[in-house]
């Protein structure tokens, strides 16, 4: 949300963000152009519904005050309140789902679930467009929500692109590095790749793996990773700052995905974009992004064995692997750099506003 706000002021829109509030933040403050407000009361009992209506409240606020065209939603929650502004004001909107949660909420059966089932259900009826990252996704939406095809349109996640001076920091002599970052939930199938790393480590002695990222499954990891024996070539890092993260990008030999499932896979592009070949198991989210052989390898989701042999593959191949690290980061300067992304959101935009809407199969 953060890089789609930024583009569209970059693109001589006004932009106005309201989101959630926490203690460590200010209610309102202005960052590249985009005047924040924050609403609610962070993490006390009853937050969510006291963030609900709060961010309802601000939102016809703003949109009886202020000259608004149109508003973009992000979520199930901030759709509900862009349905009561419209009501109010009649601004069209169109919604955005980030999280894959946001759809296996409405296929659950689970009597808790239902009201949020009912919510998304109303949203994706009331809303002008819908947004989805890749064709896959697009069709997921269909399956899960009673929408047709004519109202979904196909708006990437953007990346900013790292200038190439982004160089290794690392001292010159050492071994290859393996890098993944992301959650450390069972859905993203890092004992895979912690499984992967004997073989590595056999025919790449000096190889290591570097793990961004926190989460549940740390300790099951670490002692995983004790386990195979490899514990002393596998350094977890825990969360990172954005400097920090760059850093571990830039010092990284490739990059490495495991993941069950992903609707997406904005750390892929984020990979791509600092040149760095992608290892990732063959998910929608994966499938949407990699030409296979071409940026990046797809490898069997849970495969530990074919994970290891395309390792050790593009080890040994280190021309082969900095060709395709170049082929990558020009897929993503075409397709998912900041810029091309935030003229696509304003193609949308003014096809929502003049009722021609194109797309994701037009």
């Amino acid at each position: 949300m953060h890089n789609l706000s930024t583009g569209s002021s970059l693109n001589g829109n006004k932009v106005r963000v309201v989101t959630k509030w926490y203690a460590n933040l200010t209610r309102v403050e202005s960052e590249s152009g985009v005047q924040i407000s924050r609403v609610g009361y962070g993490k006390r009992m009853g937050g969510s519904l006291l963030f609900t209506l709060s961010l309802i409240k601000k939102t016809v606020s703003i949109l009886r005050s202020e000259d608004v065209q149109i508003v973009h939603a992000h979520g199930t929650i901030p759709g509900l309140a862009a349905i009561i502004g419209r009501l109010v004001t009649g601004v069209p909107f169109l919604v955005t789902f980030h999280r894959t949660n946001d759809l296996s909420d409405i296929s659950s059966n689970e009597m808790r679930n239902c009201c949020m089932r009912i919510a998304h259900k109303l949203v994706c009826r009331q809303a002008d467009a819908l947004t989805a990252q890749s064709e896959i996704f697009a069709k997921t939406l269909m399956q899960n929500l009673p929408i047709g095809e004519t109202k979904i349109v196909l708006l990437p996640n953007p990346v900013n692109m790292p200038g190439m001076a982004h160089e290794k920091t690392r001292q010159t002599g050492g071994g290859q590095v393996i890098l993944f970052v992301g959650n450390l939930i069972r859905r993203k199938g890092v004992e895979t790749l912690i499984r992967a790393m004997p073989v590595v480590v056999r025919r790449i002695p000096g190889a290591s793996l570097v793990v961004v990222g926190d989460g549940p499954q740390r300790v099951e990891l670490e002692k995983l990773a004790a386990e195979e024996g490899v514990s002393g070539r596998i350094a977890f890092r825990g969360r990172l700052d954005e400097s920090e993260l760059t850093k571990a990008y830039a010092d990284c030999d490739m990059f490495v995905l495991p993941s069950h499932s992903e609707f997406f896979g904005v750390v892929i592009t984020e990979a791509m974009s600092h040149g760095k070949p992608v290892i990732a198991s063959a998910t929608n989210g994966a499938k949407s992004i990699i030409k296979n052989g071409e940026c990046g390898i797809l490898v069997g989701i849970g495969d530990s064995k074919e994970l290891a042999r395309e390792i050790v593959h593009l080890m040994t191949k280190p021309e082969e692997a900095r060709m395709m690290g170049m082929r990558a980061r020009m897929e993503i300067e075409s397709r998912y750099s900041l810029e091309h992304v935030s003229n696509r959101l304003q193609e949308i935009y003014d096809s929502v506003l003049q009722g021609e809407l194109v797309t994701a199969y037009e």
